[in-house]
């Protein structure tokens, strides 16, 4: 495994490249708040076969941080990523909001994507799983210690293995200058104001 980083859009962005470099490729694409790593088992599981690449979305994991977290942009960032490295047909690999970049982007990019994995995210949101996912982002604040994380890692989890709570402490947290420990994504993904799709004055 390779930690790299690429000029995208204007941002700094962060990614995982796995495999041989002349495998075909797969893109995986993380969910809301995550991160690259997230993917690790997966992609280990998976670089026999692919030259696995997971990104880190604006905003999250080590990435640049930006001024507007809307899907198109999004979606503009891992075409642009595809392009960049020259990338063949690929074959992409979404969860949560990942699947919802990945199924536009192959909308917009048919003869770029051989084939699309969606987890986690159907065509519309249910409303209830929606209010559930706010409350749980807006409870995430700061901790005292990589102990409290651990203990929360595991709580969530139905079956947590050592790698997700180590993953969930190493790459979702960073030490504050007080000795707390904040999230890594960048807050204002919170704000909904940040991620709403571009106005549209003819449909006004």
């Amino acid at each position: 495994m390779q930690d790299k980083f690429l000029s995208l859009n204007g941002l700094r962005f962060h990614f995982l490249e796995w495999g041989n470099a002349s495998a075909p490729p797969l893109i995986l694409l993380h969910g809301f708040m995550d991160h690259a790593h997230r993917w690790d088992t997966f992609s280990r599981a998976m670089c026999d076969a692919f030259r696995v690449l997971a990104m880190d979305a604006r905003g999250h994991g080590e990435s640049d941080w930006a001024d507007d977290y809307s899907r198109d942009k999004m979606v503009a960032d891992v075409g642009a990523f595809v392009n960049a490295l020259d990338l063949p047909r690929v074959a992409v690999v979404g969860h949560s909001m990942g699947a919802r970049v990945a199924y536009f982007l192959a909308a917009q990019n048919p003869n770029a994507i051989g084939k699309l994995v969606i987890v986690d995210m159907g065509p519309e949101l249910n409303p209830a799983g929606a209010r559930r996912m706010r409350t749980g982002v807006l409870a995430q604040n700061d901790c005292a210690s990589r102990d409290e994380v651990c203990d929360a890692a595991r709580a969530a989890n139905a079956r947590p293995t050592d790698e997700d709570v180590w993953n969930r402490v190493r790459y979702v947290l960073k030490a504050r200058a007080d000795g707390r420990w904040v999230w890594r994504y960048d807050p204002n993904l919170r704000n909904p104001s940040r991620r709403a799709p571009p106005r549209d004055p003819a449909r006004e």
